[in-house]
C-alpha cells in the first residue's frame, strides 16, 4: 500500500510539472500508461483503458483511430487534447496498441475471478530473474498456468507477457 501512495504521489507531480528537470527524466524512463490514462483520461472517458480502447478505437495498419473520428489517436492527442506530454502520449498510444493486439485475452480468461490484469499482477506476482511467480506461494507462473485458467498452449506465452508487462509498466 505504501509502494502504491508514494507511486501515486509522485505521478501526481510528473504530472503536474509537465514532467520537467528531474521529474521529467525520471517519467522518461518509466511511464505507467495505467495510472496515466487514470488520472489524465479517465475522467472524460471510461474508467479503464481497455473498455475505451475497445469501445472507440480501431487499428489500421498498424495505427490506433478514432472509430468516430477517423483520426491517429498519438496526432490527435498531440494536437492538445488532454493536454498531455510527449512521453505521456508515446506511453498511452502504445498501451492502446498493446490492449489491441492483446485480444482481451486476460478479460476472457482470468477476469471473472482475478479482476483487473494490472491490479492481479501487481499485487499476486513479482518478476524474479525474469521469470514469473506468485509472490506468496513462489511457483513459476509459466508452468502453473498449463494447469490453470483454461489457457491454450499457445495462449501461455501471451498471458506471461500481458501479466509482466502489467509490472513493468511501460519501460523504455
Amino acid at each position: 500500500m505504501l509502494n502504491y501512495i508514494k507511486s501515486t504521489v509522485l505521478a501526481w507531480l510528473i504530472l503536474l510539472t509537465g514532467g520537467f528537470g528531474l521529474l521529467g527524466v525520471a517519467a522518461q524512463t518509466v511511464v505507467d500508461p495505467h495510472l496515466v490514462y487514470e488520472l489524465r483520461c479517465s475522467g472524460c472517458h471510461t474508467q479503464h483503458a481497455r473498455d475505451f480502447v475497445h469501445d472507440h478505437l480501431i487499428n489500421l495498419d498498424g495505427e490506433v483511430i478514432g472509430r468516430k473520428s477517423g483520426r491517429e489517436v498519438g496526432t490527435f492527442l498531440e494536437a492538445g487534447h488532454g493536454l498531455l506530454g510527449s512521453w505521456q502520449i508515446e506511453a498511452i498510444v502504445a498501451h492502446f496498441k498493446v490492449i489491441q493486439k492483446s485480444g482481451s485475452l486476460f478479460y476472457k480468461k482470468c477476469f471473472s475471478c482475478h479482476g483487473r490484469a494490472v491490479e492481479f499482477a501487481r499485487k499476486q506476482l513479482a518478476i524474479v530473474d525474469g521469470k514469473l511467480i506468485g509472490r506468496r506461494s513462489q511457483r513459476d507462473i509459466e508452468a502453473f498456468l498449463g494447469k490453470h485458467g483454461r489457457l491454450e498452449p499457445d495462449e501461455i506465452a501471451k498471458m506471461i507477457t500481458t501479466l509482466k508487462r502489467q509490472l513493468e509498466g511501460a519501460k523504455k
